[in-house]
């Protein structure tokens, strides 16, 4: 968490709302993607102020996760939902072929 404590990350929040609930003072964190290079990680998210929102982002409550995305409908993931995906995704990206897969691709 941050100096506020506050989450900064996306699994914080998760976190942070599975833990306060409905009861959080905090009803919505903005969010964009963590900047990325060739490693690609759809799931990790770094909070930032509504004034600094990117085109495509996201928001969290408690309820769940909103991806924003300009041109298309916004999507809905319960919390409960979108914490098991990444925690599955994180899983996958363990194991070695699917770690290296992207490095491999790109050589070839």
């Amino acid at each position: 968490p941050g100096e506020n404590g506050l989450p900064t990350t996306g699994d914080e929040a998760v976190e942070f709302f599975g833990r306060t609930g409905e009861e959080s003072e905090v009803k919505v964190l903005f969010f964009n993607r963590a900047q990325q290079h060739l490693n690609f990680r759809p799931y990790d998210l770094v909070v930032v102020d509504r004034t600094e929102i990117d085109s495509e982002h996201f928001t969290m409550s408690a309820s769940g996760v909103v991806h924003i995305q300009p041109g298309q409908p916004s999507q809905f993931t319960p919390l409960g939902q979108w914490w098991r995906r990444s925690s599955l995704f994180n899983t996958l990206r363990s194991i070695p072929f699917f770690k290296n897969f992207s490095k491999a691709k790109t050589s070839q």
